[in-house]
């Protein structure tokens, strides 16, 4: 009896796990597909693309969204200059977690035939270079920043039709990037933006150290000025190097890797042809 019981309750277990898995696989994203078509037809697409996004793996839903992101905003993309600030993708940013994330500027530091670089026009979290506690030595390639960027604030900041508008970076031997950090070297030959960051209200809360803007450094014009990471090792051991608040300067000696007040400002580098 005892087995009969229980497997009878397997039986039935199995059957409850079959048409949930029916109904989140086929018939949730059936009706959100329907309701986007039909978001579409008022002429609502951004609301259309933003359930297209969430469902992505149902039928075209995809191949729908990357049309309506193609219609509205590639244009904008292409025609953005040297200096211009862009919008592209999402993140919390003022930390009113209630309100959903808002879209996150960047600004246009290059411009090529079928992509920009940009860089956040805004310090936008707070991490550790790298938390690791080891003798090893310190690269951009293996440390804990890198692979947040690469893995977490890519697939959380970006939806799927953004990621694919993404060109990989080559940033050293074996080191493909699709968000990194900028280096020294690119800052000291980029001019068109400005050093000195701000950082988010959610940055701070994260421990970004921000200063308003200070009478006795007339340098820093812009208010919750913060420091922030390069990718570049420093001189000194377990070190990297840090664009400063006050002067939108870097130092060669660097700060330790393990700090845990310091900015996130990411790069990327978006195309702005149609995909094929």
């Amino acid at each position: 009896m005892k087995k009969i019981i229980i497997t009878a309750f397997i039986v039935v277990l199995i059957a409850i796990i079959a048409v949930y898995s029916v109904y989140t696989t086929e018939i949730v994203p059936s009706k959100k597909y329907e309701e986007a078509i039909a978001l579409m037809d008022e002429g609502k697409t951004d609301e259309a693309y933003k359930i297209l996004t969430e469902i992505k793996r149902y039928k075209n839903s995809l191949e729908v969204a990357e049309d309506i992101f193609i219609e509205n905003n590639l244009e904008k993309l292409a025609s953005a200059e040297v200096g211009d600030c862009i919008t592209f993708g999402r993140y919390e940013q003022d930390n009113d977690l209630e309100n959903g994330r808002e879209e996150i500027e960047w600004i246009v530091i290059e411009k090529h035939e079928d992509h920009i670089f940009v860089l956040s026009k805004y310090a936008l979290d707070c991490l550790e270079f790298d938390s690791a506690f080891t003798s090893d030595e310190l690269t951009w390639e293996n440390s804990s920043l890198r692979r947040w960027l690469n893995r977490t604030f890519y697939t959380d900041a970006l939806d799927p039709v953004e990621q694919r508008m993404i060109l990989q970076t080559d940033n050293g031997k074996d080191v493909t990037d699709n968000v990194f950090l900028l280096s020294r070297e690119e800052i000291e030959t980029i001019d068109h933006f400005n050093r000195t960051c701000a950082a988010t209200e959610y940055a701070k809360s994260m421990g970004v150290y921000a200063t308003d803007s200070r009478p006795d450094y007339p340098e820093i014009n812009v208010e919750n000025a913060c420091n922030w990471w390069t990718r570049t090792i420093g001189q000194g051991s377990r070190t990297v190097v840090c664009i400063d608040y006050e002067h939108g300067s870097a130092g060669s000696y660097g700060s330790p890797a393990n700090d845990s007040n310091k900015a996130v400002r990411p790069a990327m580098k978006i195309s702005i042809v149609k995909p094929q």
